[in-house]
């Protein structure tokens, strides 16, 4: 696990997380938490991303929901909320999944990357 020490933004979003294929209402969730992040907080720095999905034990097997899908509507979602301009402004991408009884959500934290 990365330490947040200096990060730029950290959130924690609830829901039924979904792939791009899978969930309307996921996307919506996350464009909804990303839009209230000012542009400038993020935009035209070089990224460190850590996703961790924490995600019912009984829907980890199987679904879709491989760590490079979940990720994807995550950083699309950022896109298109405008709080970075590309995904190629994240040169570390850290994703992770775990089971959970409790809600499903994902943590997130970004910092700028300085390697």
């Amino acid at each position: 696990m990365i330490s947040s020490l200096g990060c730029l933004f950290q959130t924690n979003i609830t829901g039924t997380i979904g792939t791009n294929s899978s969930s309307k209402q996921w996307r919506e969730n996350l464009e909804g938490e990303f839009s209230q992040v000012p542009p400038s907080l993020l935009g035209g720095k070089k990224l460190a991303i850590q996703l961790e999905f924490w995600i019912s034990k009984d829907r980890l097997t199987g679904n879709r929901l491989d760590c490079d899908n979940l990720a994807k509507p995550v950083l699309d979602s950022m896109k298109k909320a405008g709080i970075i301009y590309d995904d190629s402004e994240i040169y570390y991408l850290q994703v992770s999944k775990h089971a959970t009884s409790d809600e499903e959500h994902i943590e997130l934290i970004a910092w700028e990357w300085t390697c």
